[in-house]
């Protein structure tokens, strides 16, 4: 009898030492760099955005051929991240709002809105992890 109760208090001081872990304790890295198929009005570009993730906050670039190499600054929070760049275009200023959800380790999907030129979508495949 002493046995067993030894066991069930052993067994029970491992059950609180293992902390339980959920679905959604996964955490994205999206640290890497990732080629962008973007969709505004029908048409659709590439583009290319390297990230570097620490904690919740993100940092980077976005090239693209329209609007050249771009400071980007976001965060994550989950599975979801935004980030923005400003640019010129035509002389204006331009403010671009990313938002999105990581579909999965190296996919993305969001959208994005760009002032007065509207929204658009994307898809990203991540092409290199850093």
């Amino acid at each position: 009898m002493r046995t067993i109760a030894l066991t069930v208090l052993m067994l029970g001081a491992l059950a609180v030492r293992v902390p339980a872990q959920s679905k959604d304790d996964s955490r994205v890295d999206l640290t890497g760099t990732w080629a962008l198929t973007v969709t505004s009005q029908g048409q659709s570009g590439s583009s290319e955005v390297t990230l570097i993730q620490r904690g919740d906050s993100l940092i980077g670039r976005y090239t693209s051929q329209t609007l050249g190499d771009l400071e980007v600054v976001g965060s994550v929070k989950g599975r979801e991240f935004a980030f923005a760049y400003s640019a010129a275009m035509n002389g204006q200023p331009l403010t671009v709002n990313v938002k999105g959800v990581v579909q999965n380790p190296d996919s993305l999907t969001g959208t994005a809105t760009m002032g007065p030129l509207g929204s658009a979508t994307f898809s990203a495949k991540r092409t290199q992890r850093r």
